[in-house]
């Protein structure tokens, strides 16, 4: 009878801890044309949920400061691109390249990022 109320315990704290942990993270990402001369910023809930862009812009980079959105990801373009990944000038910013410049149709992004000892790692 002890051995059920500990698995028991450890289930109603665990729950707990779980659904206290369930909130959608967003992804905060701006696509970029070519030549920088425009952009938009977008929120992507990272719900696995496509979120379109209603936008013909040409798109060559998507900055990406909070999120892994290379790998957590999906990037629906017009046509076939090959994507990458660089660092922006300010050497902080993840970007994502998209080569050559197409339309982003929609993103569609799923997972959290987790700190662990100052740093941010995808799971």
């Amino acid at each position: 009878m002890k051995l059920f109320t500990s698995f028991l315990a450890i289930g109603l704290f665990t729950g707990v801890s779980i659904a206290q942990n369930s909130t959608v993270q967003i992804a905060h990402v701006t696509l970029r044309s070519e030549g920088d001369d425009h952009s938009f910023p977008m929120s992507v809930p990272a719900d696995g949920k496509p979120v379109y862009t209603y936008s013909t812009l040409p798109v060559q980079k998507i900055d990406a400061p909070d999120f892994d959105v290379l790998q957590a990801c999906v990037i629906d373009t017009v046509g076939p691109a090959n994507l990458s990944s660089t660092i922006a000038s300010d050497n902080v910013t993840q970007q994502v390249v998209i080569d050559p410049p197409q339309t982003v149709t929609s993103i569609t992004c799923s997972g959290t990022c987790i700190e662990t000892w100052s740093e941010f790692i995808f799971v």
